[in-house]
């Protein structure tokens, strides 16, 4: 049986902070285990430390890599990141929910005392990607600080700043429908919004004539049966309304209708007591 700084000490110890050694004992312990092992040459742990050069202050990790991280296959279909590996060989599983961050910033080093079990924000607010440049930055573009009373937090973390927002929101033009005194006329969307100048029944005209197959029914003028105006349409077709709004307000207006038509008339009032005596009488 080997005996190392790990094979002797509880779990609990081995994960606690206090219990590390030095990058010393560490090599000392790797090469024990390297050498006293009985479980022949092609055992995960003799396979594992042929693959790592511990000249260094780093043991860098020789073997297949992915993204920088050392990759390592423990068994058929099992193949784990070197450093969690090592890790879990030397010191012991790693909590649930906690990520290794490499404090040597190298991905291919798989010594432990390099390695600290954090969580994903940690991890990520440590490193040098795009979250970790934004995390760190404490003023928008423009110069407006990332303070709790100018600072919007979405649901993924991500911040805005609430006085750039306020100005893209103010600069942004309101959607121009009917005959306000900004509408654009002679388009078709300014008709199909309501408005009935001649400019934007001429271009809805063309676009319903550009738009229709060869061989079509001919269109014709007709009146809506709502409001009045003349529309084109096919000849011989259903069409009753010029546009879907007038369509709506005509069965709104009929449902009215028929619920007044339908509702009961009021029920005259009782005589009173002593009259009906007397007409008894």
């Amino acid at each position: 049986m080997v005996l190392c700084c790990f094979s002797a000490e509880p779990s609990s110890r081995r994960l606690s902070p206090e219990s590390r050694t030095a990058s010393s004992t560490w090599r000392v312990c790797m090469a024990e285990t390297r050498t006293a092992t009985k479980v022949g040459k092609d055992s995960a742990p003799a396979r594992f430390w042929a693959k790592v050069d511990a000249s260094g202050d780093c043991w860098e990790w020789t073997g297949a890599r992915g993204y920088g991280y050392g990759r390592f296959s423990v068994a058929a279909g099992d193949h784990r990141g070197a450093h969690r590996w090592a890790y879990e060989y030397l010191v012991g599983p790693i909590p649930e929910g906690l990520q290794l961050d490499h404090l040597c910033r190298n991905r291919a080093c798989v010594n432990p005392d390099h390695l600290e079990p954090v969580t994903q924000a940690v991890n990520l607010a440590r490193g040098y990607g795009r979250s970790a440049q934004n995390a760190a930055k404490t003023h928008c573009p423009k110069g407006h600080p990332y303070d709790e009373g100018n600072t919007w937090k979405h649901a993924n973390g991500s911040r805005v700043c609430r006085t750039c927002a306020n100005e893209r929101r103010r600069q942004k033009p309101r959607p121009k429908y009917g005959n306000g005194p900004n509408v654009t006329h002679g388009l078709r969307s300014t008709y199909t919004r309501g408005c009935r100048c001649e400019l934007c029944k001429k271009a809805s005209s063309e676009f319903e004539k550009a738009r229709r197959p060869a061989g079509a029914k001919p269109l014709e003028t007709l009146s809506c049966e709502y409001c009045g105006q003349a529309f084109t349409a096919p000849r011989l077709g259903r069409a009753k309304y010029c546009s879907a709004r007038c369509r709506d307000r005509a069965a709104k207006q009929r449902k009215r209708d028929g619920n007044a038509a339908t509702k009961r008339p009021a029920q005259p009032p009782d005589p009173p007591l002593a009259a009906s005596k007397g007409q008894n009488d």
